[in-house]
């Protein structure tokens, strides 16, 4: 028996090894699975067995690089924890999947860059969140005063404020955004809050152009980029352009209570009603008895003429904790009909990864 192996062995008619057969009846195996549970065996991978698995054939691949459950399991099983996690189902939709969303997300990680910040489709979904866009609500013949159903959709930013228009037809979106250039935020910061503002006001005049915008910058005082709510487009895009650091001191109350006056104001909001949204882009870096008076100022402001706040966080030792506080003063019992991310909410702009 001996030699007959010798001789198949030198024939080269050798019979495979045994790990070589159980290795090929696995692959089989695997193969002849249907495409739901070779769904069900992706979503229970590592991201490491998941690219793998993609590589070994075209049938593998075309099932991993089309499986929506297994890449949103991925991204919320390595980001759902991390900061802007109550976007992800938004941001995935204008990546285009999940797979798509997932390589935007992990790319600044293989970088190994320095600050985290949102991706392009996280920036949108932040943008759409505040311009207060999503499907729809229902009409319905309710009698005034009563709160609406609660909006369709499982994403807490796939829904939208119901917007009052003129007339005329005219949009009534009104944003009051105010910038902290205190000396705490460093010239990139100062450079990533200009640039997320340029972007807001190059997707208002594509989605809506009749939208009013006013811009204020802060220190310990409040300076008046746009001396008013101005009709969005190139006046508010140079206001944007050519806005330069103050530096100084912090005071967050005071720019907060402008911005509620501005919207409050007859003369210059051109009319009452409509929606109105504060938006702040700061550090947070102030003490504990400011914050609480910037949380009542948000507060009376959504009280007074129902606007919403997002704040915007940047900075190596931004206040994440302090900006979530001041957020959560637009979350009003009487509003409880609305989803909270409608009311108000924090996201990070900009602030290093080594933070915890």
């Amino acid at each position: 028996m001996e030699d007959e192996a010798v001789v198949a062995a030198d024939s080269g008619l050798a019979s495979p090894p045994a790990d070589s057969r159980m290795t090929k009846q696995m692959e089989a195996m695997l193969l002849s699975l249907p495409d739901e549970l070779l769904s069900c065996c992706c979503e229970k991978m590592e991201m490491g067995s998941l690219i793998a698995m993609e590589s070994t054939c075209r049938r593998l691949r075309e099932q991993v690089s089309t499986d929506t459950l297994a890449w949103r399991q991925a991204v919320r099983t390595k980001w759902g924890k991390a900061y802007n996690n109550e976007i992800l189902d938004a941001s995935a939709v204008i990546a285009g999947g999940w797979k798509k969303l997932f390589a935007e997300k992990y790319e600044p990680e293989r970088r190994q860059a320095a600050y985290v910040s949102p991706t392009r489709s996280e920036v949108a979904a932040i943008l759409d969140v505040i311009k207060g866009q999503g499907p729809t609500l229902p009409r319905n013949k309710s009698a005034p005063g009563t709160p609406p159903s609660p909006p369709y959709g499982t994403s807490p930013v796939s829904v939208s404020i119901p917007m009052s228009t003129e007339e005329d037809g005219r949009s009534l979106l009104s944003i009051v955004c105010c910038v902290d250039g205190s000396s705490s935020v460093t010239e990139e910061d100062f450079w990533a809050m200009k640039d997320f503002l340029r972007s807001l006001v190059c997707s208002l005049c594509e989605t809506h152009p009749t939208a009013l915008f006013s811009l204020l910058q802060f220190n310990q005082t409040v300076k008046r980029e746009l001396p008013a709510l101005i009709p969005v487009g190139p006046a508010a895009k140079v206001a944007v352009q050519t806005m330069k650091q103050l530096m100084g001191s912090t005071d967050i109350e005071k720019p907060l209570a402008t911005a509620a006056s501005i919207l409050a104001s007859g003369e210059e909001t051109g009319g009452q009603g409509g929606d109105k949204v504060i938006l702040l882009l700061s550090d947070g870096q102030t003490h504990m008895e400011e914050l609480a008076k910037s949380e009542a100022q948000v507060r009376k402001a959504a009280e007074t003429s129902g606007a919403r706040f997002y704040a915007l966080g940047v900075g190596r030792d931004v206040d994440e904790d302090g900006l979530r506080r001041v957020a959560a003063g637009t979350l009003l019992p009487g509003r409880s009909h609305l989803q909270p991310m409608q009311q108000g909410a924090y996201f990070t702009l900009r602030r290093h990864r080594a933070r915890r």
